[in-house]
C-alpha cells in the first residue's frame, strides 16, 4: 500500500499535468463542498432567509427589480418607501447600505424569473452563488501570493468550509 501510494506522488511530483488535474480536481471538490454546505439547510426549510438582513437586502432587490437599477439611490429618509424601517425617521439606505447586492438580485432577476424561481428564492440562492466563485477566487489568490498551487488549494478549501 505504501509503495503504490509513494508511487503515486512520485508521478504527480514529476508531471505538470498530472499537477494541474489534481488542482483542477481539488478546487472542483472545494466548489461543490461549499456548495453542499450552503444548499444544506434548503433541504429541511425550503428557500428561506435566515437572518434579518437578508430580508432588507431582499427588500431593495424587490424595489430595484419593480421600480429600475437607479431606483435604488432615491432610498433616502425622505422616500415613504424608507419609512418602513426605523419609524417614523425612516432609513437612509444610500448611506448605511451598499448597492451591489441589491442590485444584482433585481437586475438579473429580469433573467431568471423565465427558470420558475421567485424573487426571494433568487434572493435566498445568492450565497451559494457567491461563494462558489469566491472558493475560486480564493484559489487564484493563494497561488498568486504565495506561487504556490499547494497553498491555493488549501485556501479554497478552508473558504469552502467556513
Amino acid at each position: 500500500m505504501v509503495k503504490w501510494l509513494n508511487y503515486i506522488i512520485e508521478r504527480v511530483y514529476e508531471s505538470q499535468r498530472l499537477q494541474k488535474i489534481l488542482v483542477v480536481l481539488l478546487v472542483g471538490i472545494s466548489v461543490v463542498l461549499a456548495v453542499l454546505i450552503r444548499v444544506s439547510s434548503f433541504w429541511l426549510n425550503g428557500f428561506e432567509f435566515f437572518e434579518f438582513d437578508s430580508y432588507i437586502e431582499y427588500w431593495q432587490a424587490k424595489y430595484v427589480y419593480e421600480n429600475g437599477p437607479l431606483a435604488w439611490y432615491t432610498l433616502t429618509r425622505n422616500n415613504p418607501d424608507t419609512q418602513l424601517f426605523w419609524h417614523p425617521w425612516g432609513r437612509d439606505f444610500i448611506f448605511t447600505s451598499y448597492p451591489f447586492l441589491p442590485m444584482w438580485i433585481g437586475i438579473t432577476y429580469h433573467i431568471v424569473k423565465y427558470t420558475g424561481l421567485a424573487l426571494h428564492e433568487w434572493a435566498a440562492l445568492q450565497p451559494v452563488l457567491f461563494a462558489s466563485v469566491a472558493v475560486i477566487i480564493a484559489y487564484f489568490a493563494g497561488r498568486e501570493i504565495s506561487s504556490s498551487r499547494v497553498v491555493g488549494v488549501l485556501s479554497s478549501i478552508l473558504l469552502a468550509v467556513l
